[in-house]
């Protein structure tokens, strides 16, 4: 079994993935699965992120999706915060905290792109995933706080 370390521990109030704990205490969900990934422009915690595609002269890295880029690249919410350059944790499946901005979150709302950058909008559960409009990404758990992060489980792939 393969030892999960955090590289960011360093930073204040991060999960630590070693011991499998929030920075509340509380015991990380079962079947989250995170990574770490080098952030090409700033990222802030609960934000939508995608790939930058490689060139010869830059590596892959992520950044806060936009409305413009590509669905398929879309990867995950941002786990901590981060400045370019530096490494940031991402939430690939899983439970995390996603961005809603002034938009309403509740427990069993699909988690869609938003036209906002690293956004997700809440679209009411009770329109069939079918009519959707937009790549559901995932489901919310519950309402958002007063930071605008609302509990919500990734289920992009």
């Amino acid at each position: 079994m393969q030892q999960l370390t955090n590289p960011m521990s360093k930073l204040q109030g991060t999960t630590n993935f070693t011991t499998g704990l929030t920075p509340d205490g509380e015991l990380i969900p079962y079947g989250t699965r995170i990574e770490t990934f080098r952030a090409n422009a700033a990222i802030a915690r609960g934000r939508l992120v995608c790939f930058v595609v490689p060139t010869s002269t830059a590596p892959l890295s992520v950044k806060e999706r936009a409305s413009a880029d590509i669905t398929p690249l879309t990867i995950g919410v941002a786990a901590t915060s981060a400045v370019a350059g530096q490494e940031v944790l991402v939430c690939t499946r899983g439970h995390c905290q996603a961005f809603v901005g002034a938009a309403t979150a509740a427990a069993g709302n699909y988690g869609i792109h938003d036209s906002t950058t690293g956004e997700l909008d809440p679209v009411s559960a009770a329109i069939d995933a079918a009519v959707v409009t937009g790549n559901v990404l995932g489901v919310f758990l519950g309402a958002k706080d007063a930071n605008n992060l609302a509990p919500f489980w990734f289920s992009r792939y």
